[in-house]
């Protein structure tokens, strides 16, 4: 390289922001139509290339002609998701306790993985009855990362059929709250997908609760739905 990044011992404006890194400079009678024969002549021309090229590239176009052809798009997913009704809305404080608390089970969890992640698949194979049972934590750490999609696709479907006024009870929320746990960061594949669709559900079965409904119908969903927006970053579908 001829430069280093430094904004310190500039020769002239050209160079600004680099420093040199090799003494070459060009001679008076550079010629830079001729063929370098030596590594100094090569950096030679490097530098007169440099010094005619322009600091930023930009082209001009006339954006009037391409308005007439554009496609609006609006997407119409986040709008599944339901505000929390006002005596249902968690507080701040709430939530940042709710992340902490999830994160010290999450470094729990972790601590119980395998030292070496498993590519291959678990003995554990989702079906109507695994709703019925709390999951095993050896069951939960063993699962890779498809395996874990596949379960969270599975309680999103169970969430769809929650009748109306009614909630999640206390196995498929350890079984959410499991998944939650185990689900690596940056998420894998569709996961942030499949984790807005688990929070537009718990949102949308909230809605349907009564007015009077105890806190213990909402309160596990708005569990869910802090950690999906606070802990994975979906802040779009964060409760305020």
């Amino acid at each position: 390289m001829l430069y280093s990044s430094d904004s310190s011992d500039c020769d002239s404006d050209e160079e600004f922001f680099t420093k040199k890194c090799f003494a070459v400079e060009l001679p008076k009678n550079f010629d830079p139509n001729s063929t370098p024969s030596t590594g100094e002549e090569y950096l030679q021309h490097v530098m007169y290339e440099a010094r005619n090229c322009d600091k930023v590239k930009s082209v001009n176009f006339d954006s009037h002609k391409f308005r007439q052809k554009q496609t609006v798009y609006v997407s119409e997913t986040d709008r599944d998701y339901v505000a929390a009704p006002t005596r249902m809305v968690p507080s701040i404080e709430w939530q940042e306790n709710i992340i902490r608390e999830f994160e010290d089970y999450r470094h729990y969890v972790a601590s119980q993985l395998p030292h070496t992640p498993n590519p291959k698949k678990s003995d554990f194979i989702w079906s109507e009855n695994s709703a019925l049972e709390y999951p095993e934590l050896l069951t939960i750490t063993n699962l890779n990362c498809i395996e874990q999609t596949s379960i969270l696709k599975r309680i999103i479907e169970n969430l769809e059929s929650i009748k109306e006024g009614c909630s999640i009870d206390r196995v498929l929320g350890c079984w959410i709250y499991s998944i939650l746990s185990v689900l690596e960061k940056p998420l894998y594949g569709n996961s942030y997908l499949l984790l807005r669709d688990l929070s537009r559900e718990c949102s949308k079965i909230r809605s349907k609760l009564p007015s009077d409904a105890s806190p213990e119908l909402y309160t596990p969903l708005n569990v869910f739905i802090c950690i999906v927006a606070r802990f994975f970053g979906q802040l779009d579908l964060i409760d305020s």
